[in-house]
Formats: C-alpha cells, sequence, structure tokens
C-alpha cells in the first residue's frame, strides 16, 4: 500500500484504500437537501480512515461523508452491519487491518449499506445523530493501517 502525505491537510492517502478525509459539504447526502458543487467525499465516495477526538481520543475506524465523519464503532452498537456476512468486530480496531484484510466484498456491503442509510427520509441512527456523525472539523486524523517492519 502507498502512503503520501496530503498537502496542507495532515491526513494520509492511501492509493489503494483511498483514506484521505477532506473538509467538505454533507450538503445533498440526504434526498431533501440540493448537493453541493464541489464535495470530494459524496455519497458515491466513501473512503474509510482511522479518527479520534478531543472528547474521545480513542482511535477508531470512519468513513468520511461531505463534512462529517461516519463513527463506524456506533454503526456496529446500533446494529446497522449486523447482517453483512462479515466480522464486524474488525471495524472496532483501533486500525484499518484486520478490516482490509477481509477483502474487498466487506468493504463494498458497507459503503452499499452507508449509501442505503443517507438515501432514506429518517436514517436509522437519527436519534443517535450526535455520535454517529462527528464535524470533520472536531476530527484528528490517524495514520490508517498499522505498519509492521518497514524501513526506508
Amino acid at each position: 500500500m502507498l502512503f503520501k502525505r496530503c498537502a496542507g491537510k495532515g491526513s494520509y492517502f492511501a492509493v489503494d484504500f483511498a483514506c484521505v478525509f477532506f473538509s467538505q459539504l454533507l450538503y445533498g447526502m440526504y434526498p431533501w437537501s440540493s448537493p453541493p458543487k464541489n464535495t470530494a467525499f459524496s455519497i458515491d465516495n466513501l473512503p474509510f480512515g482511522v479518527f479520534s477526538t478531543v472528547k474521545d481520543p480513542t482511535p477508531r475506524i470512519g468513513v468520511a461523508l461531505g463534512n462529517w465523519v461516519i463513527n463506524l464503532q456506533q454503526f456496529v452498537n446500533l446494529e446497522l452491519l449486523h447482517d453483512l456476512g462479515f466480522d464486524e468486530e474488525t471495524l472496532l480496531e483501533q486500525n484499518l487491518n484486520a478490516f482490509a484484510a477481509l477483502g474487498k466484498d466487506p468493504r463494498q456491503k458497507v459503503r452499499r449499506r452507508i449509501q442505503e442509510i443517507f438515501m432514506e427520509p429518517k436514517p436509522p441512527f437519527k436519534d443517535f445523530e450526535e455520535v454517529v456523525l462527528v464535524p470533520m472539523e472536531a476530527a484528528q486524523m490517524h495514520l490508517p493501517v498499522h505498519i509492521g517492519d518497514y524501513t526506508d
């Protein structure tokens, strides 16, 4: 996997895994709002990454969506991914290693589920929105995978 530092953003980008987050707008993710013109991470481009916040400094897996990070730990806790046929415990890790090791199919399934949920008129996490959606500016991004035994 090739990592490059994103210019001016302090995030990391994995060419193979798309693990970079940028500040963008969430508008347009719900059917009742108009889509933004400048969103890098729209409903059709959902990169995985690892983030923490000042309030909760433990690194956890998330997905960028517009101006937000979707906290996948909360998706697991709310059982929004339980029927996708993979070990969702991998999404409770502090890096993407275990989830990435599952292959492409689980990543595609999670992205499709996120797309389905965010296109619903009332997302199933509506009552828990403040823990599921983290504002991008409140997220501290981390290297998404643990690289062992690497020398440069």
